[in-house]
């Protein structure tokens, strides 16, 4: 018969999709789902995010400004919102809050500097601890 703490950390796998071998379970990669809203990131793939959108944002800003008539390529800008967005979800799911978080004007600074919440809490496992 299995305990009530095997059972429990059986149904967190199942719950949260990791594959247990043994007694290690698998890492969490950066950039692993940059397009999902589910799971917590840390702040150095938050970051590194916001570089890629800014550099992207700006290519395709110049781009169509280079060739006029260009308006089809801010058609780029929907993914790429979407990643800025779902990374943005991602890094307050690291603390604990919804995506409303990101209303706040001062959120942006404290998900670069902040730690997130230590432990496993409602949106996932602690990224840094998976590593």
């Amino acid at each position: 018969m299995y305990s009530t703490t095997k059972l429990y950390r059986f149904r967190e796998t199942l719950y949260w999709g990791h594959f247990q071998r043994g007694n290690s379970m698998k890492t969490n990669a950066m950039f692993e789902r940059p397009f999902s809203f589910k799971g917590r990131i840390r702040s150095t793939e938050y970051v590194i995010s916001t570089v890629i959108f800014v550099i992207t944002f700006l290519f395709i800003l110049v781009t169509s400004q280079l060739f006029k008539g260009g308006e089809f390529l801010f058609l780029g800008m929907i993914p790429l919102l979407w990643f800025i967005y779902a990374q943005g979800v991602k890094r307050c799911h690291d603390f604990g809050k919804s995506d409303s978080y990101l209303l706040l004007p001062y959120c942006h600074v404290r998900m670069i500097i902040s730690e997130g919440d230590k432990g496993v809490n409602k949106f996932g496992p602690n990224p840094k601890e998976s590593l």
